[in-house]
């Protein structure tokens, strides 16, 4: 399948297969979960996908977020793989996705990657708890902004995305760290710093998932996020938004129902539901040998 209109209509109904499971499991085992980000956007705007869209994602509170993590080795089905860095150990990103086993999303960076399941996907993000004192809330900022940068700069083409000339110097610093830190290191140290926050004593969720510096700003949430909730269509199904999503979603986007001037994909190259990464090599290599 070459046709880029085709590959995208494919990954989104294969991504919606793998939603309706995971809000099937959660349903069943009383998991509390939204969806998220432009996901939620394109349930509020187009009642679906966004057009030019091609991935979902959702939110969990993390201790359901660990409960499904532990529940899917028996309730998910066995065409699907749950792709953490501990069951796919060259997995770099600090949450989790549903992976379509033999299948491959591809994009420019593919090859870099060093994990093995490159298949279609949804990714799970785990909400956690803002500490209350500021100043380790900046701290958070901060840090988490820093490994996270060094975490997505893997990989040399990262480097030469820069557009300017101080952030290509930017990055290449920030590749050097990340060949210097081993991985497990840099996880360690997020998931140290995410858990600072205490359920006991926090009065705001958070969502730490992005190297951006005003992410954390963006995603915090009241601690009753997950309690209202409501099923909302999404393609030919419903699945749970918050109650006050655009009280929610114009804190964090402002006018979310206007049509962007720029519309951005994840640039994929070619997707398959029948064919795994290293069969697409294949048959790449057969085409140009």
């Amino acid at each position: 399948m070459n046709n880029i209109d085709e590959m995208l209509e494919l990954l989104k109904s294969e991504e919606l297969k793998i939603l309706k499971e995971f809000h099937k499991i959660c349903e069943e085992n009383k998991l509390k979960y939204t969806i998220a980000f432009g996901t939620m956007i394109g349930s509020v705007r187009h009642q679906g996908f966004i057009p030019w869209d091609d991935d979902i994602d959702v939110v969990m509170p993390i201790e359901d977020y660990k409960r499904f993590k532990e529940l899917s080795t028996d309730k998910l089905s066995d065409k699907y793989f749950l792709q953490d860095s501990e069951t796919d150990p060259g997995f770099i990103y600090p949450y989790m996705k549903i992976r379509l086993n033999n299948s491959c999303m591809v994009n420019p960076l593919s090859k870099k990657y060093k994990y093995k399941n490159k298949g279609i996907y949804m990714d799970i993000f785990p909400v956690n708890y803002l500490p209350k004192n500021k100043i380790v809330q900046k701290f958070q900022k901060y840090s988490l902004t820093i490994i996270g940068h060094i975490i997505t700069t893997f990989c040399f083409e990262t480097v030469k995305m820069g557009r300017t000339f101080p952030q290509k110097c930017a990055k290449l610093l920030l590749w050097i760290f990340n060949k210097v830190i081993p991985y497990k290191v840099l996880l360690f140290m997020h998931n140290k710093i995410v858990s600072i926050g205490k359920k006991e004593t926090a009065k705001k969720y958070c969502i730490y998932c992005s190297e951006e510096m005003g992410f954390m700003d963006k995603y915090t949430l009241d601690l009753d996020y997950f309690e209202d909730r409501i099923l909302l269509p999404f393609e030919d199904s419903k699945f749970y938004m918050p109650k006050n999503y655009d009280e929610i979603m114009t804190h964090i986007y402002g006018d979310y129902m206007a049509i962007p001037k720029e519309k951005k994909t994840h640039g994929i190259i070619f997707a398959s539901n029948n064919m795994n990464y290293e069969e697409f090599l294949m048959r790449k290599g057969n085409e140009n040998g």
